[in-house]
Formats: C-alpha cells, sequence, structure tokens
C-alpha cells in the first residue's frame, strides 16, 4: 500500500507502510540515542561536582567496576556519590532504551528531583 506525506523540506513523497513504519522505528531508536546522551551529560555533570577530575562518563563506569577488587570497605565520600549518581543515571539510560516516544518526551534529566545528591 502506498500512502503520502510531507518531508522534512515541505515536499510531498510517497512511501510505502512498510518504509514509514521503518522511519518511525529509526526515528524512535534516534531520540533514544539522544536521550540516553542527555542522561549520561546529566549524570557527569552532577558527578564533576563530587569530583571534578572525572572527565567522562565511562571512567565512572570503569571506576564502578573496579571497586568490589579494591581491599576498602567503604569508599571516600565523594567517590561513593559520583558511584551512585552513576547507578541512578545507569537505571535512567535502561529506561530509555525501551521508552516509547511519550516517555522520552516527558523525562527531561536536568528537571529529575531523583539524582542522588
Amino acid at each position: 500500500m502506498t500512502a503520502y506525506r510531507e518531508d522534512e523540506n515541505g515536499n510531498i513523497v510517497e512511501y510505502t507502510i512498510e518504509e514509514e513504519n521503518q522511519f518511525a522505528i529509526d526515528k524512535l531508536d534516534n531520540n533514544r540515542k539522544e536521550k540516553i546522551k542527555q542522561i549520561k551529560e546529566e549524570g557527569l555533570n552532577r558527578i564533576k561536582g563530587s569530583v571534578p577530575e572525572i572527565s567522562s562518563f565511562e571512567l565512572v563506569d570503569f571506576m564502578v567496576m573496579l571497586w568490589p577488587m579494591l581491599n576498602t570497605t567503604s569508599p571516600p565520600s565523594s567517590i561513593a556519590s559520583a558511584r551512585d549518581i552513576y547507578l541512578y543515571a545507569k537505571t535512567k539510560i535502561a529506561q530509555a532504551q525501551t521508552a516509547n516516544q511519550a516517555q522520552l518526551d516527558a523525562y527531561d534529566p536536568s528537571t529529575d528531583n531523583g539524582w542522588p545528591t
């Protein structure tokens, strides 16, 4: 079946239902990736408030992975705070990976009051 829609340039284009479905899937996937990027950026900004030396979200991932291997019972409070923020972000990232468009639109990482402090 063929249908028509307006493209980003205002032109009327012909497409099949299969193409439209793929377009919608691709758009949702891109929006999920963008939301995950926003979550990581917000998490990193908050982590830098505790540990300014941390330069990437992936560095915290590495630290969290290594922590159980270290022979200590509790991390310094700044590192514990960074870990807590990271774990919260990972939860939000997992949710974003399966979110529908309405859920993505409704969630703004910068105004989320649930971030650990």
